[in-house]
């Protein structure tokens, strides 16, 4: 067995590549990659498709420790305060999609 607790639950979102950026000719869709502890609904790790290890180190930096069970609304608006990229929307978008699986897992879970 891995090291990653059994309430530990990875979900993944993804979002297009804004054209004619080095991101959409290396990628064309960011992906975005969280795992939740599910006792605590906190994020304890974060991925981003990304060309440079800084962006993801500082997507890293605002989304690891966030609790979801306060909703997105929060650290969207930081997220859009503090990353001022030409992709930054499909960031947010991929995150997005992410949260939205959290979201279904939680009702599936609540409804069993």
């Amino acid at each position: 067995m891995g090291s990653i607790p059994k309430h530990v639950i990875m979900f993944g979102g993804n979002s297009l590549s804004p054209n004619n950026t080095s991101l959409y000719e290396a990628y064309r869709q960011i992906g975005c990659i969280i795992y939740v502890d599910m006792n605590t609904h906190t994020i304890v790790n974060a991925s981003f498709t990304t060309v440079n290890p800084l962006t993801n180190e500082f997507f890293q930096d605002i989304l690891i420790g966030y609790d979801l069970s306060q909703g997105i609304g929060p650290v969207i608006e930081e997220l859009r305060e503090r990353t001022q990229l030409v992709a930054n929307n499909a960031f947010i978008k991929a995150f997005e999609s992410c949260y939205l699986r959290y979201q279904n897992y939680c009702q599936k879970k609540k409804n069993m």
